[in-house]
């Protein structure tokens, strides 16, 4: 007799996510506002590492408020209290 029936041939159970180590980032507030700060270089659209997902996002080239394109709208940061996610956004500048 061939197993319980229960997965089939070749069936990979799914892996634990990894926990993503994080990393401090820079803050700044804006309109009365913190919000995290992710750095580009001048006039690229690529962004350096998000601090919400980790990720690189394409933005127009101009610095300043944007919202987040991650995915995963359920991430959070907390900035001095305050909970924020990928909504909320970041301020982009330049290097």
């Amino acid at each position: 007799m061939g197993g319980c029936g229960l997965f089939a041939k070749n069936t990979t159970l799914p892996q634990p996510r990894k926990k993503r180590k994080m990393k401090m980032f820079e803050v700044q507030t804006q309109s009365g506002r913190k919000f995290p700060v992710i750095r580009r270089k001048q006039g690229a659209m690529e962004t350096d590492e998000c601090p919400y997902c980790g990720g690189t996002h394409i933005h127009g080239t101009a610095p300043g408020h944007r919202i987040a394109h991650c995915t995963n709208k359920a991430l959070e940061l907390n900035v001095d209290g305050e909970r924020l996610t990928p909504f909320d956004g970041y301020i982009i500048v330049h290097y």
